[in-house]
């Protein structure tokens, strides 16, 4: 499976605020996609450190490989 990383915008609601957060970009079954998965974990845990974020993108990257 192939990936890339990422960066992307998330609006949580109508205001102009986001949250840009790495994400993984992946290809599966001929089709391109977020891992919507991890980008919920993320959401979830947006108040963690940019750190965090890019090692645990590391770390699921590292899965698919």
């Amino acid at each position: 499976m192939n990936y890339v990383k990422v960066y992307t915008k998330t609006y949580r609601d109508n205001s102009a605020r986001y949250i840009e957060l790495p994400s993984l970009l992946i290809e599966q079954d001929g089709e391109t996609q977020i891992f919507g998965q991890l980008l919920r974990y993320q959401i979830k845990y947006s108040h963690k450190s940019r750190t965090w974020h890019n090692k645990l993108i590391q770390a699921v990257g590292l899965l698919f490989d």
